[in-house]
């Protein structure tokens, strides 16, 4: 399970008219879900290279009028000494 809390944005942008706009956007909190995954190879006596790989949806709850879903994938690249 994910959790997401979003500061507020402080937009600023022109209009098809050319006009400036500023909004401010309030802050908000998401709920989701992640999946993930990893290996881990030992490249040496004492030296492992540690990969993981993290999928998750955050907005599954909460979601108002005409927002999308947020999904991050990261990869994790680890290289780990032991004594």
């Amino acid at each position: 399970m994910l959790f997401g809390a979003f500061d507020d944005a402080d937009i600023f942008y022109e209009d098809k008219s050319g006009e400036s706009i500023h909004q401010i956007y309030p802050s908000e909190t998401r709920i989701g879900l992640g999946l993930s995954g990893g290996i881990g190879y030992n490249i040496l006596p004492g030296i492992e290279l540690d990969i993981n790989l993290h999928y998750g949806i955050l907005n599954l709850l909460g979601k108002k009028d005409y927002e999308d879903n947020i999904t991050t994938i990261d990869l994790t690249v680890s290289i780990m000494f032991g004594i």
